[in-house]
């Protein structure tokens, strides 16, 4: 008998929550190639259609509850979903409000449950300004750690974050599964007649693709650029969406400041097979 995974995010959409919607994505088409049933549950109406033969669960957010992104009726759905014999929650991320009932519901019903952290609890989370960080560490002690301090599972995604996790979960069990690619679907993609490159460009270049956020680097990337690029005839591509409309402003500046403007290149975000 197949066993149900229900995947519990706080939103499975192609902008707001990039990373873990593609892996939660990635995840549950290989889960059902090999016979494992899953479903996806996600708060707000702005959900990126579900693979094939998954499950796709969407919760009307309260009023008011934009910021927690607290849903309408999950809860209920959860203890429900709980109580059906051989259940197992996955849980993706620990900042939202249906992470923290999914894990409150596992911990209080007996379901096994996986939680993937999706780097949210790595060391540069904490340093966001002295009062975000005292609001973090307050609802992690307080709200967040209770609850998932009893889940069968931590996932981290590389052994350095295991390492910070072990920190946070010292009494669980921390396991590294590193995110796949599926290589089936990049050779099926590879051969698909008629997909348009969104830059032809002649001149050899280097391709930065993720959201525009500081995490990432991309202003040492484009400064190690300028150092290189003074004896090649290279490109920069930068591909994703802005996640920080200041830091890519700031970056638009750096560029301009090095008098990189003809050979840096924003082309915004692609999806899918593009």
């Amino acid at each position: 008998m197949s066993i149900p995974v229900t995947h519990i995010l706080h939103d499975y959409s192609r902008t707001n929550n990039t990373g873990p919607s593609q892996v939660v994505r990635q995840l549950t088409s290989c889960l059902n190639r090999r016979g494992v049933q899953s479903t996806i549950l996600t708060v707000g109406a702005a959900a990126m259609e579900a693979p094939e033969n998954i499950g796709l669960r969407e919760f009307p957010l309260r009023p008011g509850g934009r910021l927690w992104r607290y849903p309408a009726g999950i809860a209920a759905y959860l203890s429900d979903l709980a109580r059906r014999p051989g259940q197992v929650f996955h849980i993706h991320g620990v900042w939202g409000a249906p992470q923290w009932l999914a894990a409150r519901a596992a911990t209080r019903l007996g379901v096994p449950a996986i939680l993937t952290i999706h780097g949210m609890l790595e060391p540069w989370h904490w340093m966001d300004g002295n009062l975000r960080r005292l609001k973090k560490l307050v609802y992690w002690y307080t709200v967040a750690y209770p609850a998932f301090r009893r889940l069968s599972v931590i996932q981290a995604i590389t052994p350095l974050e295991r390492e910070h996790l072990v920190q946070h979960f010292p009494h669980q069990r921390v396991e590294v599964i590193p995110n796949a690619v599926n290589l089936e679907e990049v050779d099926q993609v590879l051969s698909t007649p008629g997909l348009d490159a969104p830059l032809v460009t002649e001149a050899p270049y280097l391709l930065f693709l993720g959201r525009l956020h500081a995490i990432k680097g991309i202003d040492l990337l484009i400064a190690a650029f300028a150092r290189t690029r003074r004896s090649r005839s290279f490109r920069l591509l930068i591909v994703g969406p802005t996640d920080n409309p200041g830091y890519t402003a700031r970056l638009r500046t750096q560029i301009q400041a090095l008098g990189l403007e003809d050979c840096v290149t924003f082309l915004g975000p692609v999806f899918g097979p593009q």
